[in-house]
């Protein structure tokens, strides 16, 4: 399995492709389809951790291209066409997009192969439907993919629809991780659950 890293823009929002040996994952499409290397298997999903512009920038076009299914907490769903909710005006854009087509809510699992299993974990605070997901191989959980609840050192800002109290609560609860989970995270290096319990003030 592989994990691909695309940093985007002057803030680096961070879009992930996960490649295993039969099937692509794409978390948070916030960079054109010209970066992205060549698809040579099915885009089994897109994941949007939030919705926010700088992480679904370029979603219409990757929809497009790939058909692939769109998946993102329910309670983001309404900021989709919401200009102000998705922080497109933020970025001196109006930008609307569809609805996602599946509700990933805490608890569900996505079974990309026999091996890979991706687990979302609403993690308010962010934003209220801000989710993480937990990737397992092999029934190891090995990465987390934290959009912007947890970053190398710091953590989501919460004056863009969010809640502090909720954001300590799922930081929190990111804390019970495996220190040895890899995270990676919406913006900025990635780091492990073990650095960021030792280093992070906000865990």
């Amino acid at each position: 399995m592989k994990i691909l890293q695309f940093p985007n823009g002057p803030i680096e929002s961070n879009c992930y492709l996960i490649e295993t040996d039969n099937a692509l994952i794409l978390i948070d499409p916030s960079v054109p389809m010209s970066v992205l290397p060549e698809f040579k298997k099915p885009m089994k999903a897109i994941i949007i951790t939030h919705c926010h512009y700088d992480h679904i920038s370029c979603l219409d076009e990757i929809r497009e291209k790939t058909k692939a299914p769109v998946y993102c907490h329910p309670t983001e769903f309404p900021a989709f066409a919401d200009v102000v909710r998705n922080a497109s005006t933020f970025f001196m854009m109006d930008k609307k997009y569809s609805v996602p087509d599946h509700k990933a809510e805490e608890g569900d699992i996505l079974e990309i192969d026999a091996r890979t299993t991706l687990r979302f974990l609403h993690t308010p605070g962010h934003t209220l439907g801000s989710i993480c997901i937990l990737l397992s191989e092999d029934k190891k959980d090995i990465a987390l993919f934290t959009g912007d609840t947890l970053f190398q050192g710091s953590a989501g800002r919460t004056d863009l629809g969010g809640s502090p109290i909720l954001l300590k609560q799922s930081l929190l609860r990111l804390r019970q991780l495996d220190n040895s989970i890899l995270v990676y995270s919406g913006h900025g290096p990635n780091t492990t659950i073990g650095e960021e319990k030792q280093n992070n003030p906000f865990m």
